[in-house]
């Protein structure tokens, strides 16, 4: 993926790779994307795809071969389309990175489990052993610079979540 594309040192003897950046693309229909909110083609033929699957396929991309190798092309391939297929459902690769960093955000699969053993110390403990589960899930956030972060319902629901577990804390 290209857009907002820079270098970062990796610390790895001087070797430098791209960094992406979450926001680039164009905001108003990244988020109609996120909250389901824009409008619905009428005309044409019935989608193939969906939305889901195409943000699904580049996550397992971008999980098997790093970031660099997701492109429209690439997620194209992995659904047996034509990329141009693709361009119905997403703009562009840069909101194409923004519906993927929202879809690896969710919470688990129960988001209201108790962390820890109800104490603030030991939710803060789980929440960094989950965030860091996270990031060995998908190495390839360590390349998105997410200083303009899209709150999509994946992140917001992750962030609802640390912050009722920290609540108590005062």
């Amino acid at each position: 993926m290209t857009s907002g594309k820079g270098s970062a040192d990796t610390g790895t003897g001087g070797a430098r790779t791209g960094t992406e950046t979450s926001g680039s693309g164009d905001i108003v229909r990244t988020l109609e994307l996120l909250w389901d909110a824009g409008p619905r083609p009428s005309r044409g033929p019935k989608p193939g795809l969906t939305l889901d699957r195409i943000v699904e396929a580049a996550v397992q991309v971008a999980d098997a071969e790093g970031l660099e190798a997701v492109s429209m092309r690439r997620v194209a391939t992995e659904l047996g389309t034509g990329a141009m297929s693709l361009y119905r459902y997403v703009p562009g690769k840069a909101e194409l990175l923004d519906l993927m960093l929202d879809r690896v955000q969710r919470p688990g699969a129960d988001p209201h489990a108790a962390l820890g053993d109800g104490t603030w110390r030991s939710a803060l403990e789980a929440l960094a052993r989950e965030t860091l589960a996270l990031y060995r899930r998908h190495p390839w956030l360590l390349q998105v610079n997410q200083s303009r972060p899209i709150l999509g319902p994946g992140a917001l629901d992750g962030m609802e979540r640390v912050m009722a577990h920290i609540k108590p804390m005062g």
